[in-house]
This record gives C-alpha cells, sequence and structure tokens, in this order.
C-alpha cells in the first residue's frame, strides 16, 4: 500500500493507494498517512486536504492479514496516528 499526495494550490489531495485489501491500514501506510498529513500542517501555503481511498474504498479496519503478528497494541497504534 501506498500514499500519494497531490498538491493543486493551497488545496491537497492525500490518497491511501491499496485496493487489494480495500485500503485497510497497515505499518507502512499508516506511517505515510501521519508523515503526509504533518507536512501538510507545516506548510503554510497549504489550507484544505481531502483523504481519499483508491479503488473506490476508504480505509475502515487494519489490514489483520499483514498485522496479525503484531498483536493488538499496534492496531491501536497505528488506528491512534492515522486518526491524529
Amino acid at each position: 500500500m501506498t500514499v500519494k499526495i497531490e498538491k493543486d494550490g493551497p488545496v491537497w489531495t492525500v490518497i491511501h493507494s491499496g485496493p487489494e485489501a480495500r485500503n485497510c491500514m497497515d505499518p507502512v501506510s499508516a506511517q505515510e498517512l501521519h508523515d503526509g498529513f504533518i507536512e501538510f500542517e507545516e506548510d503554510p501555503d497549504a489550507y484544505a486536504a481531502v483523504f481519499w481511498g483508491e479503488g473506490g474504498a476508504q480505509m475502515i479496519d487494519a489490514d489483520r492479514s499483514v498485522l496479525s503478528g503484531y498483536g493488538v497494541a499496534i492496531i491501536q497504534t497505528l488506528w491512534r496516528a492515522a486518526m491524529a
């Protein structure tokens, strides 16, 4: 999964691109989303961010197939980071 950011002047589109897992969260995506939104917050010219799930699905859960070995604590941490 990857996160792409498209910038059109002050409007950013943050695209969560993991349609093979219906855009569910994994550790890489969580970090990329976190980093992208921190970059947005720190840019004085950025005004609005649109969060979009590529492939017709928005992230609703953690990708359990990827996180099965991590346990509940990491899933909770990823969720909090993504929603911060």
